[in-house]
């Protein structure tokens, strides 16, 4: 991860702090001084600030099936019902793995495991992520062959999707689908229908890698840590070694 992002997670400052301490030279990686942002550390480095060295605080990842209508972020300084609100009890630094638009639902994973996040994130590391997803109208197999192939809308390529029509409701009148993608553009999925003419009325994201939100049972609005051992599952999804105890 980054280092301005490590020493935030350490609990040290918030990372616009760590941002200037790096840039003011207070800041040492393995010894020598540094004041360039960006430079890649992991739990490995040695790094210090004003000589006193820093480690990452003990690292939690938890999950929520985050409600339509929340923001996810973690204060919102128009008021608006963010992430933020709903984890305030648990009284840790959690930082949101991803987003989901304000009218998306389904599971959102928080941690405070920087690299754990950073590499669920990037796509090198293709982990899927499973959304059921309704369209207005009846949609055919054939119109969901330009997402499979991948889209550019507004000049912005979009990777291809795996889309998997399930069915048709005629009272409701919408297309129910399966879409798994790899990547994390903003309003992905909605943005890729709207290409073909199609539009989103329902996001709900179902699993993140091996985490699947059926198998978590958790209520909307709700959220629980994760176990040892789903974390040990996303960290091999991401090729990060079990933690020695």
């Amino acid at each position: 991860m980054r280092l301005q992002t490590y020493i935030a997670h350490s609990g040290r400052c918030s990372r616009r702090k760590a941002e200037a301490l790096i840039a003011s030279g207070h800041v040492t990686v393995n010894g020598q001084r540094v004041t360039q942002m960006g430079i890649e550390v992991d739990e490995h480095t040695l790094v210090a600030v004003d000589g006193q060295p820093i480690q990452l605080a003990p690292t939690q990842t938890f999950a929520l099936n985050k409600p339509r209508g929340v923001i996810t972020t973690l204060s919102d300084p128009k008021g608006r019902p963010c992430v933020g609100d709903i984890i305030a009890e648990i009284g840790l630094p959690l930082y949101p793995v991803g987003r989901l638009d304000r009218e998306s639902c389904g599971l959102l994973l928080l941690t405070n495991d920087g690299l754990l996040a950073s590499r669920l994130m990037h796509p090198r590391y293709q982990i899927p992520r499973l959304y059921r997803v309704a369209v207005e109208g009846k949609l055919r197999d054939a119109e969901l062959i330009p997402l499979r192939k991948g889209v550019r809308q507004q000049e912005e390529p979009f990777e291809p999707m795996k889309v998997h029509l399930l069915e048709y409701r005629p009272i409701a009148q919408h297309s129910i689908l399966e879409v798994t993608v790899h990547e994390g553009h903003n309003r992905e999925i909605r943005r890729a229908f709207e290409s073909i003419g199609a539009k989103v009325v329902f996001l709900e994201r179902q699993a993140v890698g091996p985490i699947r939100l059926e198998r978590l049972h958790l209520p909307r609005g709700a959220w629980r840590p994760l176990t040892e051992r789903q974390v040990n599952a996303l960290r091999a999804a991401c090729r990060l070694k079990t933690p020695s105890k």
